[in-house]
């Protein structure tokens, strides 16, 4: 992860690289990954097209704003968006067949656990419903896991 400073730098050269923004007059703040752009510009567009170009630069948390920005009646954005840390395929799957094996020892042998990114698929056959749903809670429940798909049937 770039520290401030580097954050900092990276923005000023690319606010000097863009044509539609006069650096000089653009002040740049960096806390948290979090960037604040100060100065008086000389219209709304160079504003805009200084925001554009800070939301270019690698490290940078202030893309979301640009989703809301327009929509009628915002007058203004805060972002306090932070990103969660990447987790490795291999390591979700291994909490979760050690959450499964905690649950239900006998279960977790017939339970096929496949990681997409931070997607989970949960496929097999249980006994009871409480089972499925506990392994379903049990995928959720490790960290970097954004979505859960349950394939688990019941025997009857």
């Amino acid at each position: 992860m770039k520290s401030g400073t580097q954050i900092r730098d990276d923005v000023l050269a690319e606010l000097r690289w863009d044509p539609a923004v006069n650096e000089t007059d653009v002040g740049v703040i960096v806390k948290a990954g979090n960037v604040t752009l100060t100065g008086h510009l000389s219209s709304f567009a160079e504003e805009y097209a200084a925001e554009l170009t800070v939301q270019r630069v690698v490290g940078v948390r202030r893309a979301a704003e640009g989703a809301v920005r327009n929509l009628l009646g915002v007058t203004g954005v805060t972002n306090l968006i932070t990103l969660k840390p990447r987790v490795k395929a291999d390591a979700i799957e291994g909490r979760i067949r050690e959450a499964l094996e905690r649950r239900a020892d006998r279960e977790a042998r017939r339970i096929e656990v496949g990681v997409a990114g931070t997607a989970v698929t949960l496929r097999g056959k249980v006994h009871t419903l409480a089972e499925r749903q506990a392994a379903q809670g049990a995928a959720w429940s490790a960290p970097g896991v954004t979505r859960v798909v349950n394939d688990i049937l019941v025997e009857a």
